[in-house]
């Protein structure tokens, strides 16, 4: 007879047990042995029961979220405790994987969806970590206080969902052993100082919640960038900041308006320039708030960004992220200077830190570009050279947003725009407003004929991050354009602040209104004085054979050279 239970479910797998059995199958059974125990004990603790043991790992089901949360932390402190005493029988790290669900018991056996996925999360975490799945993250996230969390996503086969959690860090030796690498980096840590109402009534109730909001969206937003987020709360007005070891200080407050709400974002750091910078934004009764909440998000990522950028300009304490990030910014312009200057960025991080994903991404979009504008040594294949690093990165970080862009770049340029549409849809799922993603994505979505989509993408990032927003100017313009909206198309493109590369879409655009292209004409020729439209028109992607041929027509009516 069989019964259905929802049950919350722990999955542990220990870390290095090959590498240990090689080395002494005796020891590494004895650790293996006084581990299970600590399940058992720890299980039966918080009200769980061991589900099964096959070698290095264990599965346990508890009752409740919390009582499966607790055990992951006792888990961890025990790890943590015994390894400091340095006994010789020192306990495994573990990976571990919660996840709640609906199972089927039968004969005594466990069977259920949330089980697999149980081994699956706990598979992708860091050393010692834990992977809590999203729908039981809610009540998981009480024994976080203080600890790195950070928001993934695995991408998984186009035909597979998506795997999705939150990673709890831990710090274990094992750590410090690569410390020297990570330090290396020099990421910013972020301090949020979330400014809640002491009270619990309706209106301050609003005010939390779009604060919580707030909260979330900059917890995930920024560790996708890498950074690490530390959450200060009830420290009131009077905060010193002064006392806080941060780079970057953010401080929120909600505040209720006659009609709506206000969230105000103030940023301070010894990185900036100007000192405090300040982002507000106001809803109303029909506004969505919580929108409102991610896109100053994204106001204050980019503002961060910018500053990580400025580090390596004034040389104070630059290590591989922000060479990384200099370098992004250069190769994602339209000089050929600039793109000279990225690389430079970006081989200078490489000699620090070769295992980099970003950096490894990052190498490969600037390869996929050079081989599309001809920037670097042409008797090498820039493609196949940008396909290699970007497997690879996407390899050493299988959840990383923007490594997986970075892949979908280099695929949009190996002529596979459908699987490159595939990958920037899961990237903007976790980054909605970042402008580089939403530029690529648009003129992805443009390429396989999702006009509309690309057309939205791309307004709603320019209006979130208004600045620096060329790339995202040309790529609505091109979008337009493949709609054979040539007015709106010419409209995006003259707001670009430098449109030099935009030439050749404004010409073709021109002599489609019956306007004079001439002068557009001869700035292309000015940059490429080899200029051939049938090469130019055979590299780009399209998937529709009907906007090849209107877009090499247009650009022919122009007078550019076939």
């Amino acid at each position: 007879m069989s019964r259905n239970l929802e049950l919350a479910f722990l999955h542990a797998d220990a870390c290095s047990f090959s590498a240990a059995m090689a080395i002494s199958a005796d020891l590494t059974l004895k650790r293996l042995k006084a581990g299970q125990t600590m399940f058992e004990r720890t299980s039966h603790s918080f009200g769980g029961r061991i589900v099964n043991m096959v070698g290095d790992s264990v599965l346990m089901a508890f009752d409740s979220v919390e009582g499966a949360s607790y055990a992951a932390a006792e888990i961890t402190d025990h790890a943590n405790a015994a390894r400091n005493a340095e006994t010789e029988l020192q306990p495994f790290d573990y990976r571990l994987g919660l996840t709640t669900g609906r199972v089927i018991e039968e004969s005594g056996q466990l069977y259920g969806h949330c089980i697999n996925m149980a081994a699956r999360i706990g598979s992708l975490v860091g050393r010692g970590n834990l992977g809590v799945e999203r729908k039981a993250w809610p009540r998981a996230r009480l024994i976080t206080a203080g600890a790195q969390v950070r928001e993934r996503i695995l991408f998984a086969k186009p035909d597979e969902p998506s795997v999705d959690f939150f990673e709890v860090v831990t710090t274990t030796r094992s750590d410090h052993a690569l410390g020297g690498v990570e330090r290396s980096r020099n990421e910013p840590v972020i301090a949020l100082l979330p400014l809640f109402p002491r009270s619990t009534d309706q209106i301050n109730k609003m005010q939390s919640d779009l604060l919580d909001a707030f909260v979330w969206d900059c917890n995930g937003y920024f560790a996708s960038f890498g950074w690490r987020v530390v959450k200060i709360v009830d420290r009131g007005d009077d905060v010193d900041v002064s006392d806080i070891a941060a780079d970057y200080i953010v401080r929120c407050r909600a505040t209720v308006l006659p009609i709506g709400s206000r969230l105000a974002v103030e940023l301070r750091s010894k990185h900036v320039r100007q000192g405090a910078q300040s982002f507000v934004r106001d809803t109303d009764e029909t506004s969505p708030g919580l929108s409102y909440a991610l896109a100053l998000t994204s106001l204050v990522g980019s503002a961060i960004a910018h500053a990580e950028r400025e580090r390596v300009a004034n040389t104070r304490g630059v290590g591989s992220h922000q060479l990384v990030a200099a370098g992004r910014e250069c190769i994602g312009g339209f000089s050929a200077a600039q793109f000279s200057v990225g690389m430079d960025y970006l081989r200078a991080a490489q000699r620090i830190d070769p295992e980099y994903p970003l950096l490894l991404s990052s190498l490969a979009r600037a390869h996929a570009v050079a081989w599309r504008f001809g920037w670097l040594d042409r008797t090498l294949d820039h493609l196949e050279i940008a396909k290699t690093l970007a497997s690879k990165a996407v390899k050493l970080a299988p959840n990383d947003a923007r490594s997986e862009a970075d892949l979908g770049f280099v695929k949009l340029w190996a002529n596979e725009p459908v699987d490159s549409a595939w990958h920037y849809e899961r990237s903007l799922d976790v980054l909605p407003y970042h402008p580089e993603l939403a530029a690529d994505a648009g003129m992805v979505f443009g390429y396989i004929g999702k006009g509309e989509k690309a057309a939205t993408v791309l307004e709603k990032s320019i209006a979130n991050l208004p600045f620096d927003a060329d790339y995202r100017l040309w790529s609505l313009g091109d979008v337009y354009h493949s709609k054979r909206d040539y007015k709106n198309s010419l409209k995006w493109l003259s707001r670009m602040a430098d449109q030099s590369q935009a030439q050749r879409l404004m010409a073709a655009n021109k002599v489609r209104l019956g306007l004079d292209p001439t002068q557009h004409v001869q700035n292309v020729l000015a940059l490429q004085p080899d200029f051939s439209v049938q090469r130019w028109v055979n590299i780009q992607p399209f998937t529709n054979e009907e906007d090849r041929v209107d877009f090499a027509e247009a650009l022919l009516l122009a007078g550019l050279p076939a």
